[in-house]
């Protein structure tokens, strides 16, 4: 349990710092439009992981689930990490 609250609040710092990123770096006219997607696209996301976390949990049990999808994640962070830097390169 604690580290589901630790999860849920590093990840909710996390879509709030984002966010204000987001918001900063939108022009005011298209901002609302955009933010619109964003949640879209997440919850989209959430679905996803929800439709495909129960048939997996249900197969090879909670434990592989988990660690399929924190293995996903995790690759999903490495290659923000990897890409971060190249872009940064790149606007140089």
């Amino acid at each position: 349990v604690v580290v589901l609250i630790a999860f849920t609040a590093g990840f909710k710092i996390i879509d709030t710092v984002f966010e204000a990123r987001l918001q900063a770096a939108i022009p005011d006219e298209t901002r609302a439009t955009i933010a619109s997607v964003k949640g879209f696209a997440t919850q989209l996301a959430v679905t996803g992981l929800f439709l495909g976390f129960g048939p997996l949990a249900a197969h090879w049990g909670y434990r592989a689930a988990f660690l399929a999808f924190g293995a996903s994640v995790a690759a999903v962070g490495a290659l923000y990490l990897i890409r971060g830097p190249l872009r940064a390169k790149a606007d140089a």
